[in-house]
């Protein structure tokens, strides 16, 4: 007599052990990556968060020139569901087919934020320097931004 309940209630006990293809398929391993800002610096490696916050003292309230910078830092692993978000958020703004920068030409006065991405042997580097009387930064790369901020914050 055929007996499929026994192999039907195995399957069923055993599905939700296994992760979904699309966190399968994000290795950390898989993603290099650097955000740079006048505030902080994000790196990502082999699944690893790290951030380092600086802080700016002014001994003077008038200055635009600190006199004093701390450096605050802290790291943690990422989830599996957070290095599927970062790889698929990579993707899905096109990261590599942005330009290399965009922003206030180099000659002028700006604040650089940069983003670079090592994926699968591709490396790419997009710069955008910040300054009001120049074009924003394009979407793509604000959302890829606002992603890493919000991971950032996350303790």
């Amino acid at each position: 007599m055929n007996r499929p309940f026994p192999i039907i209630a195995l399957l069923i006990l055993l599905i939700p052990l296994i992760p979904p293809f699309w966190l399968q398929a994000a290795k950390p391993a898989d993603l290099r990556l650097s955000y740079d800002s006048p505030e902080k610096t994000i790196t990502v490696t082999n699944g690893r968060l790290h951030v380092a916050i600086r802080v700016y003292g002014y001994d003077n309230p008038a200055s635009a020139t600190p006199s004093s910078i701390k450096i605050e830092t802290n790291s943690r692993e990422l989830t599996p569901g957070e290095s599927a978000a970062l790889i698929a958020a990579v993707r899905k703004n096109k990261f590599f087919s942005l330009e290399e920068s965009y922003g206030a030409p180099s000659n002028e006065r700006f604040y650089a934020y940069s983003i670079t991405i090592i994926m699968k042997g591709k490396k790419k580097t997009v710069v955008y320097r910040g300054n009001p009387s120049f074009p924003s930064a394009p979407e793509p790369f604000n959302r890829l931004e606002a992603l890493l901020l919000s991971l950032a914050a996350k303790k």
